[in-house]
């Protein structure tokens, strides 16, 4: 592995805003906030190498919390959560809803948005497992789990553990994915559903590609869910290999937009097609703009190949692993696939796109060449057949990650369709 120039302590002064009030026994919020809540110092220091990085070093700006819930296999799994509330009255009565990051993420960079929410929402947001702080608690359990898995644990967390009998989803990119499966899955549960750039709306043809002059196939029959994959497998797979090689630089280039943008640094099916002219895209990172989640986002990411190897190591399996989880639900020749499920979707449902996303649509995977709004307006076709209500908005000041690159925005509209007002400029 190359070795990542970080320092062993990396301060970010950002601007994120903690709740105030009292806090119960599982470190909600109640009561009246302040007007002006005192702004959080998020501060990453990397332990030594035998200590947890996730738990000791990185530290959120709310009360985390563990649950243990089991999947189809009677493997013990441990969660990590927050559950926070600054409103008015009780928690228990109060409207929730639920956040789910995006792969190799962590709810770290969702911190702006939670402050934006939790006067008027109960916000409970996961590291999903084999993710930021939910890494430490599952060292002995594999990578290798579906994401019908990660939705039934959660699931358990949500009802077993803190009561909670029904909410709205926000979830981004494969977190949007997963919040699709989770409502269809579990219909009852869902008010609301809210995809920011999110995957499962296209559907992937079954084909190997070209990575590093090596073939990858994501729906290599070797590969199929719930399995132990030899360590060779690892070691010999092109991803993983990339992966775990970046440097702090090459993270930074790969997901903070820059003026010279490292184009090769995506993987392949990430990378956009040049103009007419032969000009390259715009943006090909994952955060337009430097916004401190943003931030904090890559820090967290860079300073964790310097902590605990075993979790790092995880991380980076999850990363690539996710990939082929993803894929699997979206298979074109699969009739239980995602996108065909659309119509199936009872919640009201908003779409949110960043209109320089360099991700979606996914044209190396569909074999398609779709603009963002026309992936909108497939979308919300399947969708209007169940009868369920949507509405989409492209946002033109961002990339794949609206909630960073136009935060004050994206908070407005997330709370204007949850509450059931006007979101401005969507279409219908």
């Amino acid at each position: 592995m190359k070795a990542v120039n970080v320092s062993l302590v990396v301060i970010l002064v950002a601007s994120v805003l903690a709740a105030c009030g009292t806090t119960n026994s599982k470190g909600a919020r109640s009561g009246k906030p302040n007007t002006q809540p005192p702004a959080i110092t998020l501060q990453i220091v990397s332990p030594a190498k035998q200590n947890s990085y996730w738990r000791d070093a990185v530290q959120y700006p709310y009360a985390v919390h563990e649950a243990k819930a089991k999947d189809a296999l009677d493997r013990e799994w441990k969660l990590a959560y927050i559950d926070e509330y600054a409103g008015p009255g009780d928690r228990e009565d109060a409207p929730v809803v639920v956040l789910l990051h995006c792969r190799c993420g962590n709810l770290g960079y969702f911190n702006t948005l939670i402050q934006q929410l939790v006067q008027d929402y109960r916000v409970v947001a996961f590291d999903l497992p084999n993710y930021g702080k939910s890494i430490p608690g599952n060292l002995d359990l594999p990578v290798t789990r579906s994401l019908d898995t990660s939705r039934d644990l959660v699931y358990q967390v949500l009802k077993n553990e803190l009561n909670i009998s029904h909410a709205s989803l926000v979830g981004h990119s494969l977190g949007g994915q997963w919040a699709l499966g989770f409502a269809l899955k579990y219909p009852m549960f869902v008010d609301a559903l809210i995809l920011e750039s999110s995957y499962g709306l296209e559907e992937y043809q079954v084909k190997p590609f070209r990575f590093d002059n090596r073939q990858v196939d994501l729906f290599n029959a070797g590969y199929p869910p719930e399995i132990s994959l030899p360590e060779e497998t690892w070691r010999l797979n092109p991803l993983y290999v990339k992966e775990y090689s970046l440097t702090q630089g090459e993270l930074r280039d790969r997901l903070l937009f820059t003026d010279e943008q490292r184009d090769d640094l995506l993987p392949r099916w990430n990378r956009r097609a040049k103009s007419a002219a032969g000009e390259p895209p715009s943006v090909t990172s994952l955060f337009r703009m430097s916004e401190s989640d943003a931030r904090f986002f890559v820090a967290s990411r860079a300073q964790a190949a310097e902590g605990n190897q075993r979790e790092f190591d995880q991380l980076v399996r999850a990363c690539v692993w996710d990939l082929y989880a993803s894929a699997a639900e979206l298979r074109a020749d699969d009739e239980q696939r995602l996108p065909a499920r659309l119509g199936q979707v009872r919640a009201r449902t908003f779409l949110a796109f960043g209109k320089h996303d360099s991700y979606l649509p996914n044209d190396f995977m569909t074999g398609e060449s779709l603009t963002v709004d026309k992936l909108a307006g497939a979308a919300m076709t399947r969708i209007r057949v169940g009868g369920a209500e949507v509405t989409a908005k492209i946002y033109d000041a961002a990339a794949h990650t609206p909630h960073l690159d136009v935060p004050v925005q994206f908070g407005t509209d997330v709370l204007n369709f949850l509450k059931r007002e006007t979101v401005v400029d969507a279409f219908r």
